[in-house]
């Protein structure tokens, strides 16, 4: 403990030093894209991920031991998500603390739906009332996106066009689109698909963030997607339109 502190100790000093001088920028009204603040913001990150770093290897160098889950859970946010994989991984003891039994849920939850893992299947019922499950469409030969989203999520909302775009350029391939919504209201749900021309599957069970989906995938935020290969296996996580284009590009060709 007094040794990985001593080791923090001039990164967290520093750090410390050069936020006060930002701080005081975004007081005064200045913007936060002003090449001074950038610089001064990129030089305090340097010494936060030292410090990262330095949790890091403690971690992995004492994987029984717990006195750096303060460090991890105050720092939690700032870890790159593979480091934390990789200390989850390792079996560190801190994860089984309650400081950081939420992160270890959501960290098991990253390793199922890690690329390479056979997707995760869902029994939901169809805007007509019918059970359907992932596995009507997932693993049949063809890639499959299943696409988390809620009729009440702008964000959401905002990319439909782009990856209504994408399925009617690539569906004559054989892709397919799940829609697995995080909505409550039945109405409001089949209402956006209608009103957005989603001509896909759907499938839900209208439970809003206490659904099946959000606690399988591990999913804090939509939108979100998990692109299934042909074989069934999870060959993309977290793909927005942009990313899933060229993705899809790289499979097909075109």
């Amino acid at each position: 403990m007094d040794e990985l502190e001593k080791r923090m100790r001039p990164h967290s000093a520093a750090a410390d030093a050069l936020m006060k001088p930002l701080l005081e920028h975004i007081k005064a009204g200045k913007s936060r894209q002003d090449p001074e603040f950038l610089q001064g913001y990129e030089k305090m990150m340097t010494h936060v991920r030292e410090m990262a770093g330095e949790i890091k290897k403690t971690v992995l160098a004492h994987p029984d031991r717990i006195f750096a889950a303060p460090h991890v859970a105050e720092m939690a946010q700032l870890f790159d998500e593979g480091d934390m994989v990789e200390m989850h991984a390792a079996g560190a003891a801190i994860f089984k603390t309650n400081l950081l039994k939420p992160i270890a849920s959501e960290l098991a939850a990253m390793s199922r739906r890690a690329v390479g893992q056979p997707f995760i299947d869902l029994k939901m019922h169809n805007p007509d009332g019918m059970v359907r499950s992932l596995s009507d469409f997932c693993g049949k030969g063809n890639y499959v996106l299943i696409d988390f989203w809620a009729s009440w999520c702008g964000p959401c909302r905002a990319e439909m066009p782009a990856v209504k775009a994408l399925y009617d350029k690539y569906k004559s391939k054989g892709f397919d689109i799940v829609g697995v919504s995080f909505d409550q209201d039945k109405n409001a749900w089949t209402g956006a698909i209608k009103k957005l021309g989603l001509d896909w599957h759907h499938i839900s069970d209208l439970k809003g963030w206490q659904c099946a989906a959000a606690e399988a995938y591990g999913i804090r935020g939509i939108p979100a997607t998990a692109l299934i290969a042909p074989d069934g296996k999870i060959a993309a996580f977290g793909l927005r339109a942009e990313g899933l284009a060229e993705k899809l590009k790289e499979i097909y060709g075109e």
